[in-house]
């Protein structure tokens, strides 16, 4: 009767147990794919590497859903921005132990950059403006890199107080707005805040933050990617003539497309539209891979690189070509990233397959613009900038028809 006894106060200490366990929704405001998921390491996979990811986890579906579609990020006013359940979701530093420059933000989007050449990009998060007193350093001491929901309490975190000899450079790739420098936090949180298309990073000299706005990259690394050294590819893409100049300025809008994006039956493709150059238009199905606008949005400017390139290096009349995309994630990883990341950690990002060609198709044309630059004029420069997508830019809608066309091709 007691061997009884005990087992029936165990199968009902077990119900109990069972009837605690909470289910959690998982929402994606902002990633590869937005939507609720069931499960952490299904909404990883779209927010996993996603500059700007914004995602929280939920005890009820309807709350989930109802953030998911929501375009003000934290609308519950009984939650904290940054901690759901005792659980901080992200914090500036937590990629910054892979030593490669590049400090994630996601959702602390606005945490002060805690180490030199920490790197984070602004205007991303679209939570309210903290107090000041709440800019401090996070430095994450165990967990993951993903910026999500980690099993460590918020006492794993550890607050710094910042050098005073600092310098923190605000790099843009938005035309509407000024590349900066500052010497205190303060004005350089002011100057980024609530603005797309910044990143910006912490310097302890300005030397280095000069050379992190002008986009200064290592020649090594740079030819490395592309197998060539820097003697041969001089001799080979050398403009010969000694007197030509080049200054025809020429944009190219490049954009992706997924018909029933995040669905089995999703369809992607990628458009291209150079501005004068309808010989040049591009309007492609994606092959192969998930089928998804991000996808076809770093597609897009591999193909439009790739074209650039073959018009650079076959045409005897040559245009300083400006890349022109909304993806804000294929912008700064040309501009601010793909030189800090390793081979292996190429390899390790989401979609390397169109990064790794992405990246050497975009080092070939930089390199030719910089061994060729007393032939091209000063004023006009070989970019790829960050342009809203949606709002009235003529040649941003023409790209986003040309990648819905591709995406319908067979």
């Amino acid at each position: 009767m007691r061997e009884n006894l005990i087992r029936n106060i165990t199968l009902t200490l077990g119900e109990i147990r069972t009837s605690m366990a909470k289910k959690y929704y998982y929402a994606v405001q902002n990633g590869r794919n937005e939507g609720v998921y069931s499960s952490w390491n299904d909404c990883k996979s779209q927010i996993d590497g996603y500059a700007g990811a914004v995602y929280k986890k939920f005890t009820s579906y309807g709350e989930a859903q109802a953030f998911s579609k929501s375009n003000s990020g934290y609308s519950s006013s009984s939650s904290t921005n940054n901690v759901i359940s005792g659980t901080t979701l992200s914090s500036t530093n937590s990629r910054s132990s892979n030593n490669n420059g590049y400090g994630s933000s996601y959702l602390s989007s606005y945490s002060r950059p805690s180490n030199s050449g920490t790197q984070t990009s602004a205007g991303s998060s679209r939570q309210s403006k903290p107090s000041p007193s709440s800019y401090v350093s996070l430095s994450y001491n165990g967990g993951g890199s993903y910026g999500g929901v980690h099993k460590k309490s918020v006492s794993s975190y550890s607050f710094t107080t910042p050098s005073s000899k600092n310098y923190y450079a605000v790099k843009s790739n938005n035309p509407e707005i000024q590349s900066k420098i500052f010497k205190n936090w303060k004005d350089c949180r002011s100057y980024a805040y609530r603005k797309k298309g910044l990143s910006y990073m912490k310097f302890d000299s300005e030397g280095g933050a000069n050379s992190y706005i002008s986009g200064v990259s290592n020649d090594v690394t740079d030819y490395g990617h592309i197998n060539e050294t820097q003697e041969s590819f001089t001799q080979k893409y050398s403009i010969s003539t000694k007197t030509q100049k080049y200054s025809k300025l020429a944009n190219v809008y490049c954009d992706g497309s997924s018909l029933s994006n995040g669905t089995d039956n999703a369809r992607a493709g990628y458009g291209v539209y150079f501005e004068g150059e309808p010989q040049n238009n591009i309007s492609e199905r994606l092959k192969g891979g998930q089928q998804t606008n991000n996808r076809g949005e770093i597609q897009a400017v591999s193909s439009a690189l790739e074209t650039i390139w073959g018009n650079l290096t076959s045409t005897e009349d040559k245009n300083i070509y400006k890349i022109k995309t909304d993806s804000e994630y294929v912008v700064k990883l040309l501009n601010d990233r793909y030189y800090t990341y390793s081979d292996k950690k190429i390899n390790s990002l989401p979609n390397n397959d169109l990064i790794k060609p992405l990246i050497q198709n975009y080092v070939k044309v930089k390199k030719y613009y910089e061994i060729n630059n007393d032939h091209f004029d000063e004023g006009n420069k070989f970019q790829v900038e960050w342009v809203k997508g949606h709002a009235g830019h003529e040649g941003n809608e023409i790209a986003d028809e040309l990648a819905r066309q591709g995406a319908a091709k067979e």
